[in-house]
């Protein structure tokens, strides 16, 4: 992905095709600062916003 710069942003979306069959998918979540994320989300479920968790957590 290419990166934002000056008067440009690019919007960090991932799109899935996910099988109708399915009731739940798990997700792995690396983030840039090293830290591994595992979700797992009940279907069907259109939207979904991930953000990083802050040292705090």
């Amino acid at each position: 992905m290419a990166g934002s710069g000056y008067q440009c942003s690019n919007e960090p979306i991932l799109t899935f095709a996910i099988p109708e069959k399915d009731s739940e998918v798990s997700i792995e979540v690396q983030w840039p600062r090293g830290l591994t994320q595992n979700i797992t989300v009940a279907l069907p479920q259109r939207e979904l916003l991930l953000v990083e968790p802050s040292d705090d957590n």
